[in-house]
Order: C-alpha cells, then structure tokens, then sequence
C-alpha cells in the first residue's frame, strides 16, 4: 500500500469545500484575507499547488458547497452578508458568473445535490421553527448564452418535521433526494422524496450531536449515513436495495472520543470513513476505516498522517484519495495518497 503523503494547500486557511471539474482533478475553495479562493491540484503530476489561487468574484460571506455537475463545470451556492442565496458558476468556455437568488437564510453552509431535476440546495431557514427548505430545479442554465430565456425561478419546498441542525443532501443522480439531520429531540431524522415528488419522514432512532451528519448515496440503492452520538462517539447506520435501516451502531467510543464530524466517500464497492480522533485540539490523530457492504469492516483504523485540529473533508477521484483539513497552524493541510478507485 502506499504512503501517505502531506502537503500544505498555498495561501489557505481556512476548513475548505470540496469537488472536481474533471478526472484526476481536486478542486478547493477556502477563505482567504482577499476573499473566497479557488485553487486546485492535477493528480499523478509534480504541478505543485498554484502560487496565486485565484478569488472568486461575488458576495459569499461564508463557506459555499461547491458541485461539479459535469466536466469542465463547477457550481458554488451560498449565502451573502444579507442572509440570501447567491449563486456562483463557471462553465469550460467561460468565466465565473453569477446571480442571486433571494430568500433570507441562516448562515450556515448549505448542502447541494445534483439529481435529474438539476441542482438541488439544502438552506436552513431563519423563521426559528427549524425549518429547513430545498430549491430545485435547476438554477443556471448549464451553457449560457446571451439572448437566452432566463432559468426557472427556483422554488422553495420546505421539507416536513422539525429539523434541530443544518442538515445534508445527498442523491443516487436520479429525481431521488435524500436528507439526514438532527430533530428538535436531537434523534437523527431520515427524510426521503420518491419519484412521485412526496416526502417521507423516518426517525433512524440514533441520538445526534446538534452538527451536520455526513452522508453518501453509494452504489445501487444503498445510502450510508454517519453522525457524533451525544457522548462523542461516532455511530452509522445503512440502508440497501431492501430499503431497511441497520440498527445504529458504534464504530468509535469508548477512552476516546469524536471531536468534530465525520467525512465519508464512496467508489465502486468501498466505501471509507474519515474522522479525527481525540480531545486535545493540539494532538489529534485524523484516522480512516473503509468497508464494502456497510457491516464488515477493515481490521482497525488507519492513521493518515499530519497534525490536524478540524474535522476531515475528503475525495476520492480516480487516483488519489485526498483528506484536508486545518492544521495546529491553522493553515490548511492535505494528507493524500495515490489508492486507484476499486471496480464493482
């Protein structure tokens, strides 16, 4: 197996977002004095991280999601200084563009997934009734041109039950959507939109830290879903073709204990688990674990190297596996190594 290898991402410091706009190619933004970031890395290359990452144009006054719908494409949704949604986009042929969208939302970062209807944004809703709400469908055209019809005004669905926390999307790429996050009574809550457009609610029974889950829509049919207990430990539960959740389980607790979320990513038949370990901001341990069915897991948890101090953020393109994260500089490092994505 390959070592690991850490490096330092150039004029960043701060907990990143994440996604590729082509094959063997990480794409980071970050806050920086200048504003938002971009920068990025070709893996399998000696390209070093570019010197002068470039500043997005527009008002994101906090972390985006970013979504790479198609090559060449990359997407950024968040929210401005005034609580609406703003929207930043960049085509291959093309410069970075942008639009508001309006609302008036919390500011924590949403969560987008790309499903069948387009781009879809999860945004936690100011009215204090923990609300969350989901705009669809598409928000840009994917090649504007000039002269063209404006895109759909956005719709905003709120989702139903009462939500605790900032919640996450996630979707298979069809016009399923799914969300996980945290009731009011602080138990871990499933909602889930069928082809017919309505919702279903289900509580996954496990107790939740008020944080964002993360959660992954992994092969056919299956979804995987890991959250901090109350107490720090790290809990899972999955669901397969039967459409039935595993109990919720431990996979971490004990002497030790979760201070920040986990981060998951999935490839074929693997799916990993990333999650930084221990209470001593300035000596915790990042850490992976992978598994192929969600039950049956590799023999003990693997050290990847580095002194981090935030929760992981984490992509697995077709030849690196890349975890990022602060620092106990607070700089922003990357602990990677070259880990093929396994065929089905």
């Amino acid at each position: 197996m390959p070592e690991w290898r850490i490096d330092r991402v150039t004029r960043l410091d701060s907990f990143p977002s994440l996604t590729s706009s082509a094959a063997n190619r990480l794409d980071v933004f970050a806050s920086a004095p200048s504003g938002l970031i971009h920068t990025h890395w070709v893996e399998g290359t000696s390209t070093a991280w570019p010197d002068n990452p470039e500043t997005v144009p527009g008002t994101l006054s906090a972390r985006p999601a970013a979504i790479s719908p198609e090559e060449g494409r990359l997407d950024l949704l968040g929210l401005s200084a005034d609580g609406s949604v703003y929207h930043v986009w960049r085509g291959a042929s093309h410069g970075w563009l942008s639009e508001s969208l309006g609302g008036w939302y919390i500011g924590h970062a949403p969560s987008v997934a790309h499903t069948t209807n387009g781009l879809e944004v999860l945004l936690w809703d100011r009215s204090g009734n923990g609300a969350v709400h989901v705009q669809t469908p598409l928000i840009a055209p994917l090649f504007p041109v000039e002269d063209a019809p404006p895109p759909a005004a956005p719709k905003h669905v709120p989702l139903p039950g009462k939500w605790g926390a900032p919640a996450v999307a996630v979707s298979p790429g069809t016009d399923k959507l799914h969300v996980f996050g945290v009731g009011v009574d602080r138990v871990l809550r499933h909602a889930e939109r069928g082809a017919d457009g309505k919702w279903t609610l289900k509580d996954l029974k496990g107790d939740c830290k008020v944080q964002r889950p993360a959660a992954v829509a992994w092969g056919k049919d299956r979804l995987f879903v890991a959250w901090m207990a109350f107490h720090g430990e790290l809990m899972y539960s999955f669901r397969d073709a039967t459409a039935s959740w595993s109990p919720p389980q431990i996979l971490f607790g004990g002497e030790s204990q979760l201070e920040a979320p986990p981060a998951l990513a999935a490839q074929g038949s693997v799916l990993r688990i990333v999650a930084n370990t221990g209470t001593d901001p300035m000596n915790m341990k990042m850490v992976m674990r992978q598994t192929t069915d969600g039950a049956n897991w590799s023999p003990k948890w693997e050290a990847v190297g580095g002194r981090y101090r935030s929760q992981p953020a984490v992509h697995w393109s077709g030849r690196d596996f890349n975890v990022l994260g602060l620092g106990t500089d607070w700089k922003l490092w990357r602990s990677y190594r070259q880990d093929p994505v396994p065929i089905s």
